[in-house]
């Protein structure tokens, strides 16, 4: 596998792996504080994530923990 095969790279995962991975990933932030969490917002808004499925995820957040 060559540096940048993102698509090999995905080849070889699970779905449910990807989604694990996700999931670990958006706790991270949100777990981090108000700096993390800000850095999570922009890095959404970056890539274009509408805003209200990033608040959603905040609010599931909230409730969970």
């Amino acid at each position: 596998m060559a540096r940048g095969d993102w698509e090999g790279v995905f080849a070889c995962l699970e779905p449910d792996n990807l989604t694990r991975i996700g999931e670990n990933s958006v706790a991270h932030f949100m777990n981090g504080g108000d700096r993390a969490m800000q850095t999570f917002v922009a890095l959404c808004g970056e890539h274009g994530v509408p805003d209200d499925k990033v608040s959603r995820a905040a609010r599931r957040w909230s409730a969970w923990r």
